[in-house]
Formats: structure tokens, sequence, C-alpha cells
């Protein structure tokens, strides 16, 4: 068995974004926001009226489905006019977020999730998308800091376990990581990023019998997963 022990940070960001694809989650990395009618407890109904939430609600609904099929200049700018008549709307914040990370804008991306988080604290979707776009630019502790968040509120959900285990593996927080991947291979035992994880970290705790373990039954699975052409 060859121990591959090179998984740096870059090799680790690109795992997390994708997280949903390995571990099963129901959200995939880029479409992060919903559907606009899917957002429960979006307003604030003491911001604006009941005909300006439902305007700007409608002009949001064109900017998601703008941002579906990839036009994302036009769907900034619909969601943009959605904010100027409901800032309190959680979700519009959310959209424009994953809109400007569409874009490369991250760090806009960023200030609109932070919008997001203040309208609705309670949302672990939220810092998941945070956490993800603060590792893309090596902010990684705060990438942590999110992750956490997100796990604290949704602690079974394992698109959230995998994203702390891969920033606490950045962290060197070996043990950490260990333990999300172990909580991960309970509700999942044919995870194989999570066995990968727990390899590469059982390794650089120098535990190389359980690494040696986990790097097998990873090759196992992939046979089994194998596809015959």
């Amino acid at each position: 068995i060859i121990m591959r022990v090179s998984l740096g940070k870059s090799v680790l960001l690109g795992t997390m974004c994708l997280t949903v694809v390995a571990c099963g989650g129901s959200t995939k990395e880029g479409d992060q926001a919903t559907n606009p009618s899917d957002a429960s407890g979006a307003t604030d109904t003491a911001a604006v009226g009941p005909e300006k939430r439902k305007e700007a609600r409608k002009i949001a609904e064109a900017a998601y489905e703008l941002r579906k099929v990839g036009k994302y200049a036009e769907s900034l700018i619909e969601v943009d006019k959605a904010i100027a008549l409901d800032k309190s709307d959680y979700y519009s914040h959310q959209l424009r977020a994953d809109i400007n990370y569409g874009l490369n804008n991250v760090k806009e991306a960023i200030q609109d999730l932070k919008n997001s988080i203040a309208l609705k604290p309670d949302e672990a979707s939220l810092y998941y998308s945070k956490a993800l776009y603060e590792g893309s630019l090596k902010n990684y502790p705060d990438s942590l800091a999110d992750a956490k968040e997100a796990v604290r509120l949704q602690p079974t959900n394992k698109d959230y376990l995998y994203l702390r285990s891969s920033n606490y593996s950045i962290a060197k927080d070996y043990k950490s990581a260990i333990a999300d991947a172990s909580a991960i291979l309970k509700m999942d035992p044919k995870n194989e990023n999570a066995y990968r994880m727990r390899a590469v970290c059982y390794y650089k705790l120098g535990d190389k019998k359980n690494s040696a373990a986990d790097e097998k039954a990873l090759h196992n699975l992939q046979r089994s997963n194998a596809t015959v052409i």
C-alpha cells in the first residue's frame, strides 16, 4: 500500500469544494442558493411593506432563474434591485453571494454572506458557504470558525463535518480531523473521502497501522465502485 502524504492545503481546499459530492449531501457546490420560494422566515416584516416585499421576492426569483442558466452578470443586476427594495431578506443576500462567487468576486460574496448571517444567524448553510469562500482565499482560521458553527447548528450533516475535518487537517489538528472523518464513516461507511482524510491524518500522527487499514479500506471501496467499460 502506498501512502500518499503530500495532501497539502491546495488539495484539501479542492476536496473541500467537493464535499457535497463526496459526502452525499443535498447541496451542490456553486449552487448554494436555494429557490426563493423555499426560503422561510426570510424577511423582517417590520422593515418594509408587504407590497415591496412581494415585489422584491419576485425580482429575486427572476435573478435565481438567470443564475440557474449561468447568466451571472444579468442575475447580479436583478438581485441588486431586489436588495434595494428589501434589505431585510436574508435570502437575497445569500443569492447575491452565490452569484458574486460565480463571478469570482469572492470578497464581495463573503460580505454578502455576513449580511445574510446577520439577518438569519441560525441558518447553517450560510456558515458552510462562507467557510468554503474563506477557504478559497486561504483564510483558513475564518473558514474553520465558520465550519464549526455550521456543525454546531447541524451536527449530523456530513458535508459540514467533512469541511470541518478538512480545516482541522490544514490546522494540523489531526486528532479532531480524524474524529470528524470517523463521525462521517459511522453515518456513511462507504465514504471514500472520509477514509482518505483519516488515512492521511493517521499517517501524520505516526499511526501507520490505522493509516494502512484506512488505505486498504479505501482501495477496496474504489475497486468495488469501479465501472467496467
